[in-house]
């Protein structure tokens, strides 16, 4: 419910952690800091490509490309959505 600090705090102070069956603690506690790295992470790719905005992919439009057709299949043939884009003439 809490961005970036939830899963911080969802490791508990002593009185809960106490509390919560040891086989178990050290699997949630890892669960919880791989949570807080990858939203911490997202949130700094987030601010970086804010603030510093690069145009990796750019399309032909005076030539009319960037025509794209709506697959129903995803990679490999499984279910999915695929988007597909033309360049050049």
């Amino acid at each position: 419910m809490l961005p970036l600090a939830g899963p911080l705090l969802a490791l508990g102070g002593p009185g809960y952690r106490s509390q919560v069956n040891p086989d178990l603690l050290y699997v949630r506690d890892v669960t919880c800091l791989a949570d807080a790295a990858v939203q911490w992470l997202g949130a700094a790719l987030a601010v970086a490509g804010y603030f510093f905005p690069t145009k990796l992919l750019v399309l032909k439009e005076d030539q009319g490309g960037g025509a794209g057709v709506f697959l129903p299949l995803g990679p490999a043939g499984r279910p999915g959505l695929s988007w597909s884009v033309t360049f050049g003439p």
